[in-house]
């Protein structure tokens, strides 16, 4: 079904002026974007007006998303060619590139060599572009706090709004990037403590169905329950077989994390997907600064 069948009887604009002295009517989008083409029927769009119209449809269907990760456009710069992320990410980013040639540095067997160079690319392209690596069923990046790991969160979901923007993007895809939701995790705590409890929590139902979840701020709840709350979100999210992708950040160490939600929930995350730690590695004799 083309665009003019779907958006041909919509009432915007003037509804089609007639012209005077010709059977012809102005386009619908006379109005609203000042189109001044002329039509052989009424109540039309011509094809320019057309594609805007279902562009602006589209980004209305993920403007949801869009608020979850940027509300109000605040984060809108987010994105990996914008000067203001990059100076933001810069020490995130210079880590992911160290990780990276520190991998290609390992020596390995013959037969583990595209394995090694394939988690490489898993690094770069975090750093440079800002997306999973495809096929990926989520991350657990953890690293020290202040280098830009909530801006890469946000950069990820924003990429996946651009790409599900475009009117030939898949159906799959725009029906991904509508559902998918960012939150904070101390947010999900609180909201939950004050609605009297998670099922009565709108935004613990959110963590639990969002398509994709880009879950930041984890390991600083106040609570035990708090704990057993997110514990909860990942088991909803992984269970067999519909698989919800979660990309986790957090300031704490992978050890910290095994040891305040367990490993076991821990390991739904990263074990279908990968685990970016950017924590500086001590050696034995270092003394870590107090």
């Amino acid at each position: 079904m083309g665009f003019e069948k779907l958006f041909g009887d919509l009432p915007i604009g003037n509804g089609g002026s007639e012209h005077p002295t010709a059977s012809t009517f102005l386009c619908v989008g006379s109005t609203k974007y000042r189109c001044e083409k002329r039509l052989p029927t009424r109540s039309g769009y011509c094809a320019e007006c057309t594609q805007r119209s279902a562009h602006e449809a589209r980004l209305q269907q993920l403007q949801p998303a869009r608020q979850f990760i940027s509300h109000n456009g605040a984060l809108d710069w987010c994105t990996p060619t914008n000067a203001e992320y990059l100076r933001a990410t810069s020490k995130l980013r210079g880590l992911l590139e160290e990780k990276a040639r520190e991998v290609e540095g390992e020596v390995v067997e013959e037969t583990l060599i595209p394995r090694r160079d394939r988690k490489a690319a898993q690094y770069r392209t975090l750093a440079n572009e800002a997306r999973l690596p495809t096929a990926t069923l989520g991350a657990l990046i953890v690293g020290p706090r202040r280098i830009g790991k909530s801006k890469l969160l946000s950069a990820i979901g924003l990429q996946l709004l651009e790409q599900a923007s475009k009117l030939d993007a898949p159906e799959g895809l725009v029906r991904l990037a509508m559902d998918m939701r960012f939150i904070n995790g101390i947010a999900l705590a609180r909201a939950a403590m004050d609605s009297g409890g998670w099922k009565n929590s709108a935004l613990y139902h959110e963590a639990c169905n969002a398509s994709i979840l880009l879950l930041d701020e984890t390991g600083y709840e106040e609570t035990k329950s708090d704990q057993t709350l997110l514990r909860d979100v990942l088991r909803i999210r992984y269970e067999w077989p519909n698989y919800k992708p979660t990309v986790m950040a957090s300031g704490a160490t992978v050890a910290e994390l095994n040891n305040r939600y367990g490993e076991a929930a821990m390991s739904t995350v990263w074990e279908r997907g990968i685990i970016v730690d950017l924590h500086p590695t001590l050696l034995p004799f270092e003394i870590p600064a107090s």
